[in-house]
């Protein structure tokens, strides 16, 4: 993937499930130097779980592979083959809440840009995006749009003996509304959209 660029454009490569379990990638358009690494679970907004890999060449310029390795023990993100940083499941109990805070749900791939720096967001996100974006910027002048390149994209589930992961079925449904690993089911049900806007089909 090469990434966009200049300020307030977020490039983003995400795992993201149904209850908002969530891995990321992100980019921002003044640090082509850096790639963000987060992750949540359903969706509570815990920033300190963010960590950078710092140290890469022009990613919008130079092609990159990135890699994200998801087991039920542990994350990791690869760039060009090379372990930038280990997350362990071991290390998000949450003694409170008696869970661990930890992406645990089947998940699917999105692959986008977003306006960070856009003025309808709150003040705190556009300064993380690197500043607003300026909609009359050089690369504006010459594409008429803001965009990256994505050259290739590989899956492989991980395999495991009992769900989720098995792989067995055709769908992966909801026991509870707990909506953690131990409540997925693994089965036969049909998955129906609400409307053809619930397709995955992402638009850049």
């Amino acid at each position: 993937m090469k990434t966009s660029k200049d300020a307030g454009v977020v490039t983003a490569f995400i795992l993201l499930s149904d209850v908002k379990d969530e891995i990321d990638y992100e980019f921002i358009g003044t640090e082509l130097d850096i790639a963000q690494t987060n992750f949540y679970f359903q969706g509570i907004p815990d920033y300190d779980n963010s960590g950078n890999i710092t140290g890469l060449s022009d990613t919008n310029t130079d092609w990159h592979e990135y890699k994200i390795n998801w087991t039920p023990d542990k994350i990791e993100w690869y760039v060009d083959g090379k372990l930038g940083r280990t997350q362990l499941k071991s290390n998000t109990w949450n003694a409170t809440a008696n869970q661990w805070n930890f992406p645990q749900t089947p998940a699917r791939v999105q692959l986008s840009i977003w306006p960070g720096g856009a003025a309808s967001n709150g003040q705190g996100t556009i300064d993380w995006a690197g500043g607003p974006i300026d909609w009359n910027s050089d690369a504006i002048k010459q594409d008429k749009y803001y965009y990256a390149t994505v050259g290739e994209v590989s899956i492989e589930c991980y395999k495991t003996s009992s769900a989720p992961g098995t792989n067995t079925g055709k769908s992966y449904t909801y026991s509870s509304w707990l909506g953690t690993n131990n409540t997925v089911v693994d089965g036969d049900k049909n998955t129906v959209l609400k409307s053809l806007l619930g397709s995955g089909q992402q638009w850049f």
